[in-house]
């Protein structure tokens, strides 16, 4: 089942609905299929899983990564469409983001690293407990420094991330496939997608390079 098939199928009966995006390399060339998809972009929220705390311009910056990717489109899209929303801890963003994605059906793109960490949720966090607890608030952190690079960031909770209706994670490198496979049948707490599997397995997609695979089946 290929990109356009997913999108068109879990949301065919929508008007609305809510994207968010994490960075990495390996999403932002999935991104690029978003040519094959005949979809109203300007009836979309497109958030961020998490960002790194750099100006908007700055090359480490998802947001930039993340708009540059869709900008690099050869088909109708126009960016003018593009509702890319920067992910803030205001309360005012705050109460907007929660509603939305209680309100409307909501698919994630989740990367996930050599390390086992997604969005911006590190075993080595000295808020780790709290990011990865799936009984938390709903909520977005500040986070020290930390991953590669090293710098400070902010990211959505496992629970806010659990609101979505699908997830769809991607494990495109031969190393990212055999640690996720690995962690299907051993829940790993030092890896941090152990948390998202086991809380969320029946409304996840893996996207392995060739094949999407329902964990369900």
């Amino acid at each position: 089942m290929g990109l356009y098939k997913i999108l068109h199928f879990f949301f065919s009966k929508k008007k609305n609905f809510n994207l968010i995006l994490s960075g990495g390399k390996s999403s932002l060339k999935q991104y690029l299929l978003f040519s094959q998809t005949n979809i109203a972009w300007k009836n979309i929220n497109i958030y961020l899983t998490d960002d790194r705390i750099v100006n908007i311009n700055n090359k480490f910056s998802n947001y930039r990564n993340i708009k540059n990717s869709f900008g690099r489109l050869k088909s109708s899209l126009h960016l003018n469409d593009l509702n890319i929303i920067k992910l803030f801890r205001s309360n005012k963003h705050k109460i907007s983001l929660f509603s939305n994605l209680r309100s409307t059906p909501t698919l994630t793109f989740l990367s996930m690293g050599d390390d086992g960490h997604f969005a911006s949720i590190f075993h080595n966090s000295k808020q780790y407990k709290d990011l990865i607890n799936p009984l938390s608030k709903p909520n977005v952190y500040f986070v020290e420094k930390i991953g590669n690079p090293k710098l400070p960031r902010i990211t959505m909770n496992l629970s806010l991330i659990l609101i979505s209706d699908l997830i769809i994670i991607n494990i495109i490198s031969s190393k990212k496939r055999n640690l996720f496979y690995k962690l299907l049948n051993n829940k790993d707490k030092k890896y941090p997608i152990s948390a998202v599997l086991k809380h969320a397995k029946n409304k996840i997609l893996v996207y392995d390079g060739k094949q999407f695979i329902n964990l369900k089946s």
